[in-house]
């Protein structure tokens, strides 16, 4: 499973070290990875609590 952030409109962002770049409107940044459930995990926690996948990305 991977998370993304995406930029609602041209920005630029700052850390409190005074690192900082510029983001374009819609430009994503991947903040996760993460491979502790399977794909059939996955479905049977959805699957028991009420919820549907609406799409899979592989």
């Amino acid at each position: 499973m991977e998370s993304w952030l995406i930029s609602t409109k041209q920005q630029t962002v700052s850390d409190q070290n005074g690192f900082s770049f510029e983001l374009q409107a819609y430009e994503a940044i991947q903040t996760e990875v993460s491979a502790k459930y399977t794909p059939h995990d996955i479905q049977t926690l959805i699957s028991d609590n009420s919820f549907k996948i609406i799409e899979c990305y592989k």
